[in-house]
């Protein structure tokens, strides 16, 4: 069976072919690098613990969990995201595990600036509660 035509880089008005997530090469790095920039110093070694206490101490999607669903976690997330409270960014109250499925839809409703999931809201009321306002 014959390969589809290449696709042009989604970078306008770059004539090159996408090669990885709709980009040329060129772009692909470009992107990749500021994303790395963006997130310097959030994703360092003792935020790897933090990930593997979290996953280690609570070994299913929390979200899953409520919806009566037994799935393993294989992510932490920050119920309160980083930008929004940098103080909270080791406390583990703030960190929850979730699948990669669940973890992906938060981060890109975060992203999107989309209303959370009521599942999320509550999770975050409980991080207040917890004394995270206080910190």
């Amino acid at each position: 069976m014959p390969n589809s035509p290449p696709r042009a880089c989604s970078v306008q008005p770059c004539p090159n072919a996408a090669t990885y997530r709709g980009r040329c090469a060129a772009h692909a790095r470009k992107n990749e690098a500021q994303r790395w920039e963006q997130n310097a110093g959030k994703y360092d070694t003792p935020w790897k613990k933090m990930s593997k206490l979290v996953l280690h101490s609570e070994p299913l999607c929390r979200w899953c969990k409520a919806e009566g669903q037994v799935v393993p976690a294989t992510q932490s997330d920050h119920i309160i995201p980083i930008d929004e409270r940098p103080d909270l960014r080791l406390y583990k109250p703030n960190c929850m595990p979730l699948c990669h499925s669940h973890h992906s839809k938060k981060t890109n409703d975060e992203q999107a600036g989309r209303m959370p999931d009521l599942f999320v809201i509550l999770q975050r009321q409980k991080v207040l509660a917890a004394g995270a306002e206080d910190l």
